[in-house]
């Protein structure tokens, strides 16, 4: 599973009490994707329940956080190990089992082509083995939302399998301890970056129950979707069209007006300290 420092790919898995999972994970990931070996960093995000050492036998790069630090840290955590050991690309995945390592390479293909320097496995052009309404709903709103910040449509903005250039995870500014995914994928847009998606299947958990209880979480979501796109709408206003959005003294306000005016969201915007 390990690959040598060099060019490679570094699929980077956060993971916290995932010790019924991660094993059956780690050995679907492929030694090899799109021609180039497959490093897998995964990032111990404080659990008890001996994840990590699963992973170390398991061939894995193993990072430990003493304590749980959020799944926005365990990323960057990753990001950073991974660039460190030389990785041109980077492919992530979730440690409970809902994201098929079986499509990685298909995910990965269009930025090894440089037809994509950002790529999104998407539920929505593939399918989903759940029955969460909310979550779907969710899905919808959040993409509305951000083609409607940056210009660029995507249908599944919170995937957790992408595929990107290692350099991207650098360049991108990133702070969210918790939700990472539109902070990266509306930092990628702002920059420039090419976005596009695959599908992909989206299986039920195979670890333990949810940690986070997905009505809550969807909707604490959306309300922190303006405060994550604040930092970039200044640089991504002229690139992606959406000039008629002018920002004044307090930015999220504006944001969330905007985002009021333009369109009929279930959940009334409304602004939350993140």
């Amino acid at each position: 599973m390990g690959a040598p420092p060099g060019d490679h790919v570094a699929v980077v898995i956060p993971a916290l009490d995932e010790a019924g999972s991660i094993g059956g994970v780690l050995a679907a990931i492929a030694p090899e994707a799109c021609g180039l070996p497959v490093e897998v960093v995964v990032v111990d995000d404080g659990s008890t329940d001996g994840t990590g050492d699963i992973a170390r036998a398991a061939g894995a790069q193993v990072v430990t956080h003493a304590t749980n630090q959020g799944q926005g840290a365990a990323f960057r955590t990753g990001y950073a190990l991974a660039r460190e050991r030389g990785a041109r690309y980077i492919v992530t995945l979730d440690a409970d089992g809902q994201w098929d390592p079986a499509d990685v390479p298909s995910v990965l293909a269009p930025v090894v082509a440089g037809e994509a320097d950002f790529v999104l496995g998407s539920r929505v052009l593939g399918s989903a083995e759940t029955d969460d309404n909310v979550r779907d709903l969710g899905v919808k709103v959040f993409s509305g939302l951000v083609k409607l910040l940056t210009g660029v449509r995507v249908t599944d903005t919170s995937s957790g399998l992408r595929a990107m250039r290692a350099e991207i995870t650098a360049v991108v500014r990133q702070e969210q301890p918790q939700y990472q995914s539109s902070e990266l994928l509306i930092g990628a847009i702002a920059h420039g970056y090419r976005v596009t998606e695959r599908p992909t299947v989206m299986h039920r958990r195979t670890g333990l129950q949810r940690k986070i209880d997905p009505g809550r979480h969807q909707h604490r979501r959306h309300r922190c979707r303006p405060r994550l796109a604040e930092r970039h709408l200044v640089e991504a206003e002229e690139s992606t069209g959406i000039g008629e959005l002018v920002l004044g003294p307090e930015p999220a306000d504006d944001v969330e007006r905007f985002i009021e005016q333009r369109t009929a969201l279930l959940v009334e915007p409304r602004r939350i300290e993140c």
